[in-house]
């Protein structure tokens, strides 16, 4: 164990290099870095106690730090977080251990070493303040352009060894060639490279990668096959690593958009083919860099901050329950509505940057388990209850009476021909002579419609409906007008958990983040992931 005086010096000269040590002195490596980081934020809470914090207050100082809202110490103390070691070694932690396991555990699990291939040295779970998760930017896509702001690493998935280094400010494209390999090409001769060694620009003009061994097409690089039988627990692809800026940040441009943390880039084929078919980009980011753009991209900014801070502990109890959801695929959510939205830095704001590192760390639980929270924008009055939407019970999911009439979307209006509704129908019901809702919900949502038409009729549920129509809720009326059916509902979105306006109106009427989320959610506790 290292003693909090001990410097980073003094660490690396008592540090071997990897391919000497076994498994468990990596671990035992890895285990003591954390303890001396661990050291050295402890040392770090005292200098705060003394100057301005007050006794008991650095935590908050700390959070009101990471948010911006206070002048951070130095640059350098953070710069962990980030590193690229700190990526891999969480990459290969969540490959390890998918599911959630005791990083207390005091026997620690051996890990295998497949023979065949490059050893993989894969340390045991470590306690640790930070949760990686793999998010889907995306999926089965045949190119992906890649901007090194800062430069960055290629690493081999498999074993992180580095494949190659891309220069600052350059652009690439991995693209999918004939052959079904994986290569990088340039968008961009120079394209602000940096010139290494002070070579004149001259003798450089055409190149944007500089190899460690001379290539004869320098703009573009093969990315070494990988076959299915070197592959271990599904790990294959590269893994771009980007360089920390300034700031102790690492970022890195996807399609356009910047990201926090790494991208993992990883190859698919369609089921029992052996051929790449597509591309995968997965981002491994720390979870409360993830929230920072979560948030904002969920809901405004320039919303209450009480109501900023319970859609954060909403987003982050949805994410920590959802981690391994789309497992089958490589990554745990995705970008989009299907799971939570999330568009990268471009999205973060100052005041919703706050809200995530005020609730740092903090879920909702039910009897100890991480809450799925569940949201949507507008109830249209009364929230709903998930056996009426999923079939299925799920207990801290109840109805409560909603308070979001100032929505702009808590009345809508839809008109659809009678044509319109027969094409959607199908043939099989003839011409539509008639379209009524049967039954209901508590909550006043359609439950179940009947369509009868000149051959036949057909029941409807008020979910399909809402797919079929593209209606915003399934808290609605129907009347036949003059050839049209009118659509005339309440609400956006399922209705189950927090609704957003009514999060709104709580917090502007003086209600803090934890009771709007304990109105929302039954039977849950405000809780510490770490607990």
């Amino acid at each position: 164990m290292l003693q909090s005086g001990l410097n980073i010096k003094s660490l690396k000269q008592n540090v071997r290099t990897v391919e000497s040590m076994d498994e468990a002195e990596v671990a035992a490596c890895i285990a003591a870095v954390f303890a001396f980081m661990e050291s050295e934020a402890q040392a770090q809470a005292v200098e705060l106690q003394s100057e301005d914090c007050g006794s008991g207050n650095w935590q908050k100082i700390a959070r009101l730090e990471a948010a911006g809202i206070k002048k951070k110490r130095s640059v350098e103390g953070n710069l962990w977080r980030f590193s690229g070691l700190a990526v891999m070694v969480a990459f290969c932690l969540s490959l390890a251990a998918p599911s959630f396991a005791d990083p207390y555990s005091s026997e620690p699990e051996q890990i295998a070493i497949n023979k065949s291939s490059t050893p993989r040295f894969v340390p045991v779970q470590t306690a640790s303040k930070h949760t990686y998760i793999k998010v889907g930017l995306l999926v089965r896509t045949n190119r992906v352009d890649i901007e090194a702001l800062d430069g960055a690493e290629v690493r081999d998935a498999r074993n992180g060894e580095v494949v190659a280094s891309l220069p600052a400010q350059t652009q690439w494209t991995l693209n999918i060639g004939s052959s079904k390999s994986l290569s990088f090409t340039g968008k961009n001769n120079v394209d602000g490279a940096h010139i290494p060694d002070g070579q004149p620009i001259s003798t450089i003009s055409k190149v944007a990668y500089f190899p460690s061994a001379p290539r004869p097409e320098l703009n573009k690089f093969q990315l070494p096959e990988q076959l299915k039988t070197d592959a271990a627990e599904g790990v294959s692809g590269y893994i771009v690593v980007p360089e920390n800026d300034n700031k102790g940040n690492q970022v890195v441009a996807v399609n356009g958009k910047l990201y926090r943390g790494a991208v993992w880039l990883k190859p698919c084929s369609q089921d029992g083919a052996t051929e790449t078919s597509g591309i995968t980009a997965i981002n491994i980011v720390d979870l409360e860099d993830y929230l920072l753009s979560v948030l904002p991209s969920e809901m405004p900014a320039n919303w209450p901050l009480e109501a900023l801070k319970a859609q954060a502990v909403a987003a982050r109890s949805y994410a920590v329950a959802n981690i391994g959801k789309h497992s089958k695929d490589g990554y745990d959510l995705r970008a989009t509505v299907d799971d939570q939205v999330y568009l990268g830095i471009a999205n973060e704001h100052p005041k919703s940057n706050r809200a995530v590192a005020e609730t740092e760390g903090i879920i909702l639980k039910h009897q100890g388990k991480p809450v799925s929270a569940f949201f949507h924008s507008t109830s249209g009055g009364s929230t709903e209850v998930a056996e009426n939407v999923w079939g299925s019970s799920v207990p801290y999911l109840r109805m409560v009476p909603d308070y979001d009439d100032l929505s702009p979307h808590f009345a809508w209006n839809r008109k659809f021909k009678v044509e319109d509704l027969e094409r959607a129908f199908g043939p099989e019901l003839g011409h539509l002579t008639s379209f009524m809702v049967i039954s209901r919900t508590p909550s006043n949502r359609v439950r179940d419609a009947l369509a009868v038409g000149t051959v036949g009729s057909r029941y409807v549920s008020g979910d399909s409906l809402r797919k079929l129509f593209k209606l915003p809720s399934t808290n609605f009326n129907v009347v036949c007008k003059e050839n049209t059916y009118e659509f005339a509902g309440r609400g956006s979105g399922h209705g189950l958990g927090l609704s957003q306006w009514g999060a709104r109106a709580l917090a502007e009427h003086g209600y803090n983040a934890a009771q709007i989320l304990t109105y929302y959610y039954k039977d849950v506790s405000v809780d510490y992931l770490a607990d």
